[in-house]
């Protein structure tokens, strides 16, 4: 089976995240038994990250955990209510993979300032 990733941030240059070339290592033995392609990308006010994980179940979906974790914990603005509008947005996908031992999608959108940041996350 796969599990897709995608999310997709227009910051308004509102935040940021920290540490971006090591926010997500897709070598660590924790995935062992699955293939990790990720890519991160971005420009002055959108940030893309794209995580696919093939293979063994339980790896795919610490693949994505650790992402979505690592992306809340460096969470960077100095408007302090967009973190919380953030955690609200990422944290229910974290919580669906809890649960999940079948075929899903899940998919949230943030609007106003932020129109055109999404998430979505399949796994087929």
């Amino acid at each position: 089976m796969t599990l897709n990733l995608k999310i997709c941030f227009c910051t308004d240059g509102d935040f940021w995240f920290t540490n971006l070339n090591v926010l997500f290592d897709k070598t660590r033995s924790l995935y062992e038994g699955a293939e990790i392609r990720y890519i991160c990308t971005s420009n002055d006010q959108t940030l893309r990250f794209s995580l696919v994980a093939i293979g063994d179940y339980t790896a795919c979906k610490r693949a994505a955990k650790d992402l979505l974790e690592s992306l809340i914990c460096n969470i960077k603005t100095s408007r302090y209510y967009i973190v919380d509008d953030l955690c609200k947005f990422l944290i229910p996908a974290h919580d669906v993979l809890n649960g999940i031992e079948k075929e899903f999608e899940y998919c949230d959108t943030i609007h106003g300032n932020y129109e055109g940041t999404f998430l979505h996350l399949a796994w087929v």
